[in-house]
């Protein structure tokens, strides 16, 4: 039994090497790096793209010789109930459950996926076992896929169809704030609060609970086409976001005054700064005080190649303010008044700040 095994193992790898040495794995879409990727990376790299190859020649390769099927089972995570080629009845029968309600055959379609355990083997059995149930073409995007297995069957194909091109983070954020529902994320969907936000931001705002609520996403902001153009932050970027993010509510910030930090660009975020910035207000002896408008200061944050530095102004009468939160109790032509957003030079973490006296 043990050879057995062993046997089968070692026939799986030879599977495996044979088809990775022909490929070669691809940097995802949008990511641009003059450095060599880290071993772990270039290792997830090759899986990825072994499976990819079986997702689009997975037919063919069992038409041509089906004593691969357990080396592709295995490398999907794909059980073996399920049919992975039906016959020519079977795809008659597939034709017409498109007679049959919607609801019936998005829940068959959402049996069918959910015990497998990669998403390219539920594509694999998408276009094999499902599509044909479904009426119109849909793509099987990330989107698609949590939709058939996790949310209810949709009242409208509308909503249906609506799913392949709802942005992936977005839902598994309102996911995780209670959508449950097709036709509601779709709705959601629709109301486009915070055009062109990614859906990793919002998630990550999500899970730290700046936004607990479907109605607290009104409070996101847009951010311009032209600006920001189609890039979308990698992981690192998002570790920042998240850093800065988690650091800010620590310190007492109100929610409101952290969902506004997705329409910043991401190289601007900067957590030993922000670190080093909290650092001397605690030394100082003064609490964070809460920021409750809608324009969080970035002062404090912000990376010296953004432009800010962590520039405060300590000439008020009033208590020192956070990123230029709080208004100047002075006249208008109180010079420190107009010092919450300038431009300085950043200032030295060893320097004690000291309100000025008045």
């Amino acid at each position: 039994m043990r050879e057995l095994s062993a046997n089968a193992r070692n026939t799986y790898r030879e599977f495996r090497r044979r088809i990775i040495e022909n490929l070669e794995p691809r940097q995802p879409q949008g990511r641009y790096s003059f450095e060599a990727p880290h071993p772990l990376q270039r290792l997830r790299l090759q899986v990825t793209a072994f499976r990819k190859h079986l997702e689009f020649h997975g037919e063919q390769m069992l038409m041509q010789d089906s004593v691969i099927e357990p080396l592709l089972r295995r490398a999907l995570r794909i059980p073996d109930r399920i049919r992975l080629l039906p016959t020519r009845a079977e795809k008659w029968g597939q034709c017409l459950m498109l007679c049959l309600p919607l609801g019936l055959t998005v829940r068959r379609a959402s049996a069918q996926l959910q015990a497998i355990g990669t998403h390219e083997g539920r594509a694999l059995v998408f276009a094999q076992q499902v599509d044909r149930t479904i009426p119109g073409q849909h793509h099987f995007g990330p989107s698609f896929d949590f939709a058939l297995r996790r949310l209810q069957p949709p009242h409208s194909f509308e909503s249906l169809r609506n799913m392949s091109f709802v942005d992936f983070g977005w839902m598994q954020a309102c996911y995780r704030l209670g959508v449950r529902q097709m036709d509601e994320m779709d709705r959601v969907a629709r109301a486009r609060y915070g055009r062109r936000i990614d859906g990793t931001l919002l998630f990550a705002l999500v899970e730290l609970g700046a936004i607990r609520s479907v109605e607290d996403l009104e409070q996101l902001p847009s951010r311009n086409d032209w600006h920001y153009g189609d890039h979308q932050p990698d992981r690192h970027e998002v570790g920042k976001f998240r850093q800065v993010a988690q650091m800010l509510l620590d310190a007492g910030a109100a929610p409101t005054a952290i969902v506004p930090l997705v329409k910043h660009p991401m190289n601007d975020f900067d957590p030993q700064r922000l670190s080093a910035t909290l650092a001397v207000l605690g030394l100082e002896g003064m609490s964070f005080p809460r920021c409750s408008r809608r324009r969080a200061g970035s002062c404090c944050w912000r990376s010296p190649n953004g432009g800010r530095s962590c520039a405060m102004s300590w000439g008020c009468a009033q208590r020192p303010t956070w990123a230029g939160s709080a208004a100047c109790s002075r006249s208008g032509d109180c010079p420190a008044a107009s010092s919450h957003w300038r431009y300085a030079p950043p200032v030295p973490i060893s320097m004690r700040w000291r309100p000025a006296s008045r």
